[in-house]
This record gives C-alpha cells, sequence and structure tokens, in this order.
C-alpha cells in the first residue's frame, strides 16, 4: 500500500538554485501551446486544463532531462520534478478527475488528476513528429502493480478517424507506462534515476527528482499534406491519486517537414564572392502541398546585409504544388580586404520562434591577380604576387603560355610584349593582369654573322659554328620557354643531336664572356 509522504505547495514561479531542473507557469494557453509549434505545423483551437502549477516551461540544460527546453505536464506539481532526487514519493493530489480517453487506454484502470492540452493543427508535410521524455515517481517500486500512471498523444483527422496515440514504445502499439518501460521491460527505452535516498542521485541537483524516466523518443505519424488535424496530449496517475508523473515535450519539435536546404554558385564557383558569382540558397520540401509554404528565419552573420550584400527579403515562399525556392545572394564589390564573412539563415516557426535549421553562405572577397618581373636581356623571371590562388596561367604575348606560378621565359626577339595572368582561387573565381615587358637581346652590329646554324630546318642532327674562338654555352629553348637541352664549356664547331626533340620551333641561345646571341632553328 502506498503512503504519500511528503506534499508540496504551488508556486506561481519557481526557479532553483543552478545546476537543477528549472521550471515556471505560463498563465497564457496560447503562449504555452505555440510553443510547440515547429517546421511546417500552424495550431489553432487550444485548450488546456491542468490543475494551477501542473504544467508549464522548463529548462533542462543543467538537468538529465535530456531534452534541453520545452513545456511540461504532470498529474501533480511541476515543482516536484526538480531535483535532487532526495524523496521517493513526491506528490501533490490536486483533486481533478480522470480522463476517459486514457482510462480506455488502460482497461482495468481509473486515472486521477489529468492534465491535457488539445489543438488543431495544420501540416505542411507527410508526417507528423513530437519529441518527449516521460519521467514519474511510480518507478520503480510500482511496477507491474495496481498504479500504473499514463501519458498519450492522440493524433485524428483525415485518414485517421480515430484517434490513434502514437506516444508508443519503439516499433509496437504499447503506449509508453510504468508497466511497459521500465529496467526490466524494454529497459534500452529506460534511465535509472535512483530511488530518493541513493546517491549520486539524491545529492547531485542536476538529476531530476523522478525515479525514472526514458530516453528521449519521437511521436509520429503519417499524414496528408496541406490537411488540418487535431492532437491531444495528456497525463495521469493511474490507480490512485498520488505520487506525480509527468512528460517532458522539446520547444518546437511538433513537426511536419521533410525538408532541406542547399547551397551552390554561379558556374563552378561554391561560394558568393565579390565580381565573381552571386550565390543562391535553395529551399527544399520534399512533399509538395496544396498550400503556400511560407519560410520565415532571422538573418545573422559577419556579413552586413546592403553594404556587402543586396538586401533580401526576411521570408520565402515555395509556391502550392512546387517542391523548391531559390533565394539569391549577390554580394556588393567593395576595396576591402575583409576576408571571408557569413551570412546565416535561421529558420524558425514563427508560432513558437523554435529554430530548426541554420544555413550558413560564405561571402568571399573578390581575387586580384598581380605579378612582378626581372630582366636579364631576352629572359625574364615572372614573380606571382596575386591573391591565394591554386591555378595560373602567363601568356608571354609572343604566342606562348605557361601555367607554372613563377616561370622564367627567354623570348626569341627583343621588344615589347604584353603579358597576362589569369590567376583561378579555390572558390572557382579568377582574376587577370596584364603588363608590358621588354626583352633585349644585346647583339651588336657584327652579331648577325656571329653564330650560324646548318642545316636549318633540321633533321636528326645540325651544326652549330660560331663566328669566334671563345668558350661558350649553348641553350636550347621551346617556345614555352623551357630549357630542353644545355651544353657547356664547348669550343669551336659543334654536332647537335635533335634527333630526340619534338617537332617544331626552338630558339638557341650561345652564351660567351662578351655576350648572348640568339639564332632560332625548326626541328622536323
Amino acid at each position: 500500500m502506498k503512503r504519500l509522504l511528503l506534499s508540496l505547495s504551488i508556486l506561481g514561479i519557481w526557479i532553483p538554485a543552478q545546476a537543477q531542473l528549472v521550471v515556471w507557469e505560463e498563465p497564457n494557453d496560447t503562449t504555452f501551446i505555440f510553443s510547440l509549434a515547429g517546421p511546417g505545423v500552424t495550431v489553432s483551437n487550444i485548450e488546456r486544463n491542468c490543475a494551477e502549477g501542473a504544467s508549464g516551461f522548463y529548462n533542462s540544460l543543467d538537468a538529465n532531462v535530456g531534452i534541453d527546453s520545452g513545456i511540461a505536464l504532470t498529474s501533480g506539481s511541476l515543482i516536484n520534478a526538480v531535483g535532487p532526487n532526495n524523496l521517493g514519493s513526491a506528490s501533490v493530489a490536486n483533486g481533478y478527475d480522470g480522463d476517459d480517453d486514457l482510462d480506455a487506454l488502460l482497461p482495468g484502470y481509473l486515472t486521477y488528476d489529468a492534465c491535457y492540452i488539445e489543438f488543431d493543427m495544420t501540416v505542411a508535410a507527410d508526417t507528423v513528429r513530437i519529441d518527449y521524455v516521460f519521467g514519474s515517481e511510480e518507478y520503480l517500486e510500482f511496477v507491474g502493480t495496481s498504479f500504473n500512471d499514463v501519458f498519450a498523444f492522440w493524433v485524428s483527422g483525415p485518414g485517421i478517424p480515430d484517434p490513434v496515440n502514437i506516444a508508443t514504445i519503439p516499433g509496437t502499439d504499447l503506449p509508453v507506462a510504468i508497466n511497459n518501460v521500465n529496467s526490466t521491460s524494454y529497459p534500452e527505452y529506460y534511465v535509472v534515476n535512483g530511488d530518493g535516498s541513493s546517491d549520486p542521485y539524491a545529492s547531485d541537483s542536476s538529476y531530476i527528482q523522478y525515479d525514472g524516466l526514458t530516453v528521449v523518443l519521437t511521436g509520429e505519424i503519417a499524414v496528408t499534406a496541406g490537411e488540418t488535424y487535431h492532437m491531444k496530449i495528456a497525463v495521469a496517475d493511474a490507480g490512485d491519486m498520488i505520487f506525480d508523473t509527468g512528460v517532458f515535450m522539446r520547444t518546437g519539435s511538433l513537426g511536419s517537414l521533410r525538408m532541406g536546404t542547399g547551397y551552390y554558385g554561379d558556374g563552378e564557383a561554391l561560394v558568393a564572392a565579390e565580381e565573381c558569382s552571386n550565390g543562391y540558397i535553395e529551399f527544399t520540401n520534399f512533399v509538395p502541398s496544396d498550400l503556400d509554404l511560407v519560410i520565415d528565419y532571422t538573418i545573422d552573420g559577419t556579413a552586413e546585409m546592403g553594404v556587402d550584400y543586396e538586401v533580401i527579403a526576411e521570408q520565402i515562399t515555395i509556391p502550392a504544388g512546387m517542391s523548391t525556392a531559390i533565394l539569391p545572394i549577390v554580394p556588393i564589390s567593395d576595396e576591402l580586404n575583409e576576408g571571408d564573412e557569413t551570412i546565416i539563415l535561421h529558420l524558425f516557426n514563427p508560432q513558437s520562434g523554435y529554430v530548426y535549421d541554420e544555413v550558413e553562405v560564405i561571402l568571399a572577397d573578390r581575387i586580384d591577380a598581380d605579378f612582378s618581373t626581372s630582366t636579364t636581356d631576352a629572359t625574364i623571371s615572372f614573380t606571382d604576387n596575386s591573391d591565394p590562388a591554386v591555378e595560373w596561367f602567363w601568356d608571354f604575348g609572343d604566342g606562348t603560355t605557361s601555367t607554372e606560378q613563377n616561370p622564367v621565359h627567354t623570348y626569341a626577339a627583343q621588344g615589347s610584349f604584353e603579358v597576362c595572368l589569369t590567376v583561378t582561387n579555390e572558390n572557382s573565381c579568377a582574376s587577370t593582369a596584364c603588363k608590358t615587358v621588354s626583352a633585349a637581346t644585346d647583339l651588336n652590329d657584327a652579331a648577325s654573322g656571329w653564330l650560324s646554324v646548318y642545316p636549318n630546318p633540321a633533321s636528326g642532327s645540325f651544326t652549330v659554328s660560331p663566328g669566334g674562338s671563345d668558350v661558350y654555352s649553348l641553350s636550347v629553348i621551346d617556345l614555352s620557354g623551357r630549357i630542353v637541352a644545355t651544353y657547356q664549356e664547348l669550343l669551336g664547331q659543334q654536332i647537335i643531336d635533335c634527333s630526340q626533340w619534338a617537332a617544331g620551333t626552338y630558339m638557341l641561345r650561345l652564351d660567351t664572356a662578351s655576350g648572348t646571341h640568339l639564332e632560332q632553328i625548326d626541328i622536323r
């Protein structure tokens, strides 16, 4: 036989010390019930029937409920859920009636002190879900007895003519109740929380007062997008009216959407970037509805709207029958090097304020190309000074190119050339810089007859014949500026083997103590 060991008075507001469950009453039924609304659910026609102090808001960031915050319904007083678990039978008897629907759920039992809410909900997708935790002071002493405190979440409406309880043990149709979920029956869903006297539960206030509770469970049921359904959530004592029981529900967890978000840029760009790419956020409703789906969000991030990117609306609509809507992000170019900035959208249900998804967009600076040069006669060394890049393309202005970051190029003739460098960064954004460079061969009047090459064109080999007796070196350079062969400390006439060279035009560069001499040769 149960004895009532403790009866607690009901307080209008109660805020405990640090590292405990925090609870408080909310007298406004609309505020209270609307807080459940999550993605794709609109709540209306609300009703709450609970004793004073039996329901309210909670915050369990510093407690072991398993759900950070939300609303709770109890068969006694919500304050009795606050830890530590230093009593085995915290209880308030409110003198309220039981609930006929809960009585029908547990044949042979009568319920007492029922607390329930009910409402209509219009859904935007094909499944209704809600997250919850059930706890009770009936654990574990009264498992399998005539005391079997219970709760339920009933849904009815189009296609569901008779109310269906969705607060069931996963994979079964058994209601979540004292006798059905405990240390021996479906123990994987049960959380041991002490007996009211054992440590650490009795001394650590992060443990709530209830002797046992469930893990976080999700009730769900298939519905028809665009239709309106009715939901009733109730909890009660069963068998007698003492020892409190409660159900904790997550703020904003009553949702129906199966929605996704994606992000992409123009072309192959990965981000939104100044002078490169607009960004696009794609909202997808995987179950199109016959109603327009309005998606509300707040805008956050380090980028400033109207300064770093063009102004965007604070909601977007997926039209009825459609599956997607696209929100453009258009960067505004400036001369500042600010590094990557962010645009963050917090998607929320306007009834509850619950943020159910976040989308982050990277807003990048433009990429600037730049380079410097160092010239020795006809050979010019190029140094990339651009913003960080992953690809480089040089056009040397003489019909030749390079993809090296810092190439060295030898010109076949003296003169001025426009050199252009195009760089591409990891976001696939590109920039081009062009400059004019000058190449000089340093040949004098006698130089034109100083070096002879024959035969020209050549095949297999050719002869180099210098006009003097100086020691010289010979470099063979292709049209890309790459040195393909080098010969050192040569004297007089030399036969050069070109049998392994690819057909094409090459520049022969002969260096002596008196200067540099150039001659072109074609290899067939």
